[in-house]
């Protein structure tokens, strides 16, 4: 369009070297009242990733005054990034020719990767470039989030800006004042996150390679629009594949006899003929069951686990029915307001050192939850610790802000549940364990086992916050009602009878007086997957192909997990149905049309370890990437040999007319029409470049006189030079295999032409 901006484009991320950056000791760094490094003669620049953390960084800086785009105080800068304002340049970027569609034109491998400001955030990118470059400023700090995608956003911006100044490193767990002077005051060199960038870069560019090149091979190959996704792609195949289960599900009929007599409940194994059931149900009735057999073991089940985002997003999905994106962003929300530490974590433990102060922590957390006081407070802090499961950010944990009760009772509703979720887990992980007996009685009536199962209660631990009334709300109930997990849910409905009931329960023990029926009862399809369920399958994929040993398995990472899902529902493939996410018809149709490699987990899972291993640097950048092309090369080799009479099988194409080259079908596409023929390179794009500047497009009726006789009249063309609209014919020639296009107007035909029927006769 004649009025958009070509988009601003670098063709590099390169960073600055060793040499350029500011030593260790500082020169003209040090430290003032606060034990903050400042700079005394020149400025001290902090780039963050939202406004609110650049304020929170400000705030304990020092004085400042707002300007446009950032906050400047005395020595210091700070700014934001409003997220990522910059992204890989689309293909066309390197390539005018890519902006058709085409599978000869693949793969697409950039030499070198061009970034492109986001339209909408060029204005803050513009701030960020001219403070990047000031003479006054001494070094810039990344403060953009603690991860790999912290890394990617400040250096992208860093890269576009052609800055030279030296980077240093702030890295935080929350935004307490506290935490942040004491991160100030360890700002490390940027080099020693070098790895972390690699492995941020080598996953954004994985994504685009298979994206690029894997969505243009198959929406040429079965001439349907098919996103493909590295994490995307096998997490849709694990709905569809559990969509295709239920929807062949035969229910069958099943029945079972039932015994009640003194508050005991049992029930007989399966029968799959009725009138065994009904004759078993008779015989029982008002007869004698005798116990022959009563197995008490005595069971302990553990606290949970602090909070990684995973765990959080789950629990608040199954609790309050929270989407895991919604879950997210309630606990950003609560981190940017201090409430919490940093919740795009995958750890479940703190470190060693941080004993001492997460005991004042619970302690504070046991105070000021209301209703808390008056239970027990546990000392299992012992549990929490793990220096080897801590890398880069220890659990979610609640933060000393919570102590101040009107400020915590004004939190918005979303939010305050999510951190009353945080706090009681913070009390529960330190609560002893629970402690019950499990017991099972076999009894005998009518010469059948019918079998009863029942618990009793020895220390209650952590369940002592199971179905309590909690709430930051002033003026509402909690709607916490109960913290029972699934197995305990389970056994819950399965329970014959009381535990106190149990003690009298001994082999020989005849009860009297049963009443019996039999119920019909049907077999149960595969229940959907929730949110909570999906993110626990995602997590936990090709876990049975790693050792124990392996410190990260799964489909993407907690902090992209909530974005994939909603990215699936985005692009149509995947719907919410109450809380239930089921694959559309056309997620179905995707899946059915994919290799076993990439709807599988396995192999992406290993891909996760292995930027996991970049990261750490025990692998190359290099090695990574040259196992993603070689996937793409495998697409595409897999692409190209789809026999003909497949290429159409997701849809029923109209037909606009016959190829003028090789007289096969063109089809009516979504963007185009195309030859049907597998090695016939022909297409009409409807957003026609030679009409693009007259504003007009190929419409059904055009091409059909196009394709029939090469030419068709066109009203409404729009002259910019003279700004007014004219009609013209618009001709089609074949010239090398390929159609060119020109103008002719009435003025240039001769009088007595005969017209001829079509150009292709």
């Amino acid at each position: 369009m004649g009025d958009q901006k070509k988009p601003f484009v670098a063709e590099t991320e390169d960073r600055v070297t060793d040499k350029e950056r500011l030593p260790e000791s500082g020169g003209c760094i040090f430290f003032n009242e606060k034990g903050i490094r400042m700079n005394k003669d020149k400025t001290f620049l902090v780039i963050a990733e939202k406004p609110s953390v650049s304020l929170a960084i400000a705030q304990v800086l020092g004085k400042y005054e707002k300007m446009n785009g950032y906050v400047q105080g005395d020595g210091f800068i700070c700014s934001w990034c409003l997220g990522h304002l910059a992204e890989y340049a689309v293909p066309e970027e390197y390539d005018p020719r890519y902006r058709n569609w085409k599978l000869a034109d693949l793969p697409i491998f950039p030499q070198e990767w061009k970034l492109e400001v986001i339209k909408e955030h060029m204005k803050q990118f513009r701030v960020l470039e001219g403070l990047l470059n000031r003479r006054d400023v001494a070094f810039v700090s990344n403060a953009c989030d603690s991860g790999r995608e912290g890394e990617l956003v400040f250096h992208r911006v860093y890269a576009l800006s052609k800055s030279r100044i030296p980077v240093k490193r702030l890295w935080i767990n929350s935004l307490e004042d506290k935490a942040i002077r004491d991160g100030l005051r360890g700002m490390k060199d940027d080099a020693e996150y070098r790895k972390l960038l690699d492995a941020a870069q080598c996953r954004a560019q994985a994504d685009w390679l298979i994206g690029m090149n894997g969505t243009r091979a198959f929406s040429t190959t079965y001439f349907k629009k098919l996103n493909i996704g590295r994490v995307m792609t096998p997490t849709l195949s694990m709905i569809a594949e559990r969509q295709e289960a239920i929807d062949g599900f035969q229910k069958e009929p099943y029945y079972k006899v039932i015994l009640e007599a003194d508050g005991i409940r049992a029930v007989s194994d399966n029968f799959e003929d009725e009138e065994a059931a009904r004759s078993l149900a008779e015989k029982c009735s008002g007869s004698d069951a005798v116990v022959i057999e009563v197995n008490r073991q005595t069971r302990t089940k553990q606290p949970p686990r602090l909070y990684d985002l995973t765990s959080l997003q789950r629990e608040a999905n199954r609790v309050f029915g929270y989407t895991a994106k919604t879950t997210l962003d309630y606990a950003q929300k609560l981190y940017e307001a201090k409430y919490i530490t940093y919740p795009r974590t995958d750890s479940c433990f703190i470190s060693a050192e941080m004993e001492d102060s997460v005991r004042e922590l619970a302690a504070l957390v046991h105070d000021a939850v209301p209703g808390i006081s008056r239970l027990p407070l546990g000392t299992g802090f012992n549990r929490l610790v793990n220096d080897e499961k801590v890398s880069d950010h220890h659990a979610i944990l609640p933060t000393s802000a919570i102590r101040d009760r009107e400020e915590t009772a004004s939190i918005p509703e979303g939010s305050s549940n999510v951190l009353l979720l945080i706090c009681i887990r913070l009390l529960e992980s330190i609560a002893d364990p629970f402690v019950y007996d499990d017991i099972k009685v076999a009894l005998l009536c009518g010469d059948t086992l019918f079998h009863a199962a029942g618990r009793r209660t020895r220390q209650e631990g952590f369940k002592v916050f199971s179905g309590k009334n909690f709430s930051f709300m002033k003026y509402r109930q909690a709607t916490i009602a109960d913290f029972l997990e699934e197995d305990d849910q389970e056994d819950k409905t399965a329970q014959g009878f009381s535990g106190l009931l149990a003690d009298g329960l001994r082999e020989g023990v005849s009860i009297g007086g049963m009443q019996s029926r039999y119920e019909k009862r049907f077999t149960e399809p595969p229940r959907p997957y929730m949110e909570d369920t999906l993110l626990a399958a995602m997590e936990n994929a090709g876990k049975a192909d790693f050792d124990e040993e392996t410190e990260r398995k799964g489909l993407g990472t907690p902090a992209t997990r909530a974005s994939i899902i909603e990215h699936l529902i985005s692009c149509g493939y995947v719907e919410r149905k109450g809380r239930k996410l089921l694959a559309t018809q056309d997620g179905m149709e995707l899946i059915s049309v994919m290799p076993d490699y990439l709807k599988s987990p396995d192999l992406t899972s290993d891909w996760e370890n292995k930027l996991l291993q970049v990261e750490k640097g025990n692998l190359k950048a290099g090695s990574f990437m040259e196992e993603i092309r070689e996937l793409v090369n495998r697409i595409l080799m897999d692409c190209r040999d789809v026999p003909d009479e497949e290429r159409r099988c997701l849809k029923q194409f109209e037909e606009a007319g016959t190829c003028p080259i090789c007289g096969n079908p063109v089809l009516i596409g979504s963007r185009s029409y195309f030859c049907s023929g597998k090695d016939c390179r022909f297409v009409i794009w409807k957003d026609l470049a030679f009409l693009r500047s007259m504003k007009k497009q190929v419409d059904d009726e055009m091409a059909a006189q196009l394709l029939a006789n090469g030419e068709v009249k066109v009203d409404n063309l729009y002259s910019a030079k003279k700004d007014k609209y004219f009609s013209a014919k618009l001709v089609m020639e074949i010239i090398d295999d390929k159609p060119e296009y020109s103008l002719e107007f009435p003025k240039r035909e001769k009088k007595g032409k005969k017209k001829i029927k079509s150009r292709w006769e």
